[in-house]
């Protein structure tokens, strides 16, 4: 109940919002891997959903960003920005959901390449 008022409230102010979108995949404390998808808006991240997968790849992450946008009710018009790991399955995930949403740019996470620097 009170997790549906949240979601109702975060759902009216995302209403007419410019989004950036941010994915990665992580494991849980169970080693299970899950992927996290934020929203960024009005200078606010909000964690949106979190979703178990067997396996993480282009069509799994394309899925969850797709079904998480609908749940969300945002328009593919209102995201501007796709942020993620450079992983080769992230970058297809940006090619697979471009030619639905032409005006979103994909830029890889800073911190995952410093992270990659450092370990040259």
């Amino acid at each position: 109940m009170l997790y549906d008022q949240e979601i109702e409230k975060l759902i009216i102010s995302l209403k007419d919002e410019k989004i950036c979108i941010i994915v990665d995949e992580t494991t849980d404390a169970c080693g299970r891997a899950a992927v996290n998808v934020l929203f960024t808006f009005k200078d606010q991240t909000k964690l949106v959903a979190t979703e178990h997968v067997i396996v993480a790849n282009n069509t799994t992450i394309s899925q969850i960003i797709l079904l998480t946008l609908q749940k969300y009710k945002i328009s593919f018009n209102d995201v501007l920005l796709l942020i993620t790991d450079n992983a080769a399955y992230m970058v297809k995930t940006f090619k697979n959901l471009s030619p639905i949403m032409p005006q979103m740019k994909h830029n890889g996470c800073l911190a995952h390449i410093m992270n990659l620097i450092g370990e040259c």
